[in-house]
């Protein structure tokens, strides 16, 4: 996903990884806001329950995406059903 998302193709990298594409504004910001606001303690800003929340999302999606029958199909790459599943 990043590889395409870096060669200017923003279409083919949200089919790649349509997760990863639409938690990557997310991610940046955490980020700058860990590195720019200061405080003691680093972590101490992560609330427990929205990183399960996101652990769960993201355990959901890789289960989903596997199944090969629509419209579970439409999440991995490519996006159409395997020949065993029609």
């Amino acid at each position: 996903m990043l590889f395409f998302l870096v060669h200017g193709h923003p279409y083919i990298a949200f089919r790649e990884n349509p997760l990863a594409m639409m938690a990557l504004p997310v991610v940046i910001y955490g980020i700058g806001l860990q590195l720019l606001t200061p405080s003691r303690a680093l972590f101490s800003r992560f609330r427990p329950g929205w990183a399960t929340a996101f652990c769960v999302v993201i355990i959901l999606f890789t289960v989903l995406r596997n199944i090969p029958y629509a419209p579970f199909c439409a999440l991995a790459p490519g996006g159409e059903p395997s020949e065993a599943a029609r």
